[in-house]
């Protein structure tokens, strides 16, 4: 039998686990290569310099990949969409009217008292 808690719900149970994963059942049959390096702060460093100098707008981006479809004739954000996979973005842009596609920064510089903005240049 189950037993209930004083408000008449069933009584969670709780699961102790040890602090090391590698000591729970779920990964006793995985087999572990290293241990993470003595240096770690400094090799995680070195790998975000390397990264921005390859990649200087990575601080820009964040998780959730978004990009922004908008038809090519409308003004003020009318028919904006956001999406998250070229599948998806393809899909969209295979129907109707010209689109334009572009990446949304996640994470933008702000201005002006946290205020967004955008240069635009048309050739």
């Amino acid at each position: 039998s189950t037993s209930e808690r004083r408000d008449g719900g069933p009584q969670q149970r709780v699961v102790h686990r040890p602090a090391d994963l590698r000591a729970w059942p779920e990964f006793k049959s995985h087999h572990w290569f290293s241990q993470p390096p003595h240096n770690l702060e400094e090799v995680v460093a070195t790998t975000l310099a390397a990264m921005e100098e390859k990649l200087p707008q990575a601080t820009l981006q964040a998780r959730a990949n978004a990009w922004i479809v908008k038809p090519g004739s409308n003004s003020k954000g009318n028919g904006i969409m956001c999406m998250r996979s070229l599948p998806d973005i393809l899909h969209h842009c295979g129907q109707g009217t010209a689109r334009v596609v572009q990446k949304y920064i996640e994470r933008p510089l702000l201005i002006c008292s946290g205020r967004k903005f955008d240069i635009r240049q048309w050739v």
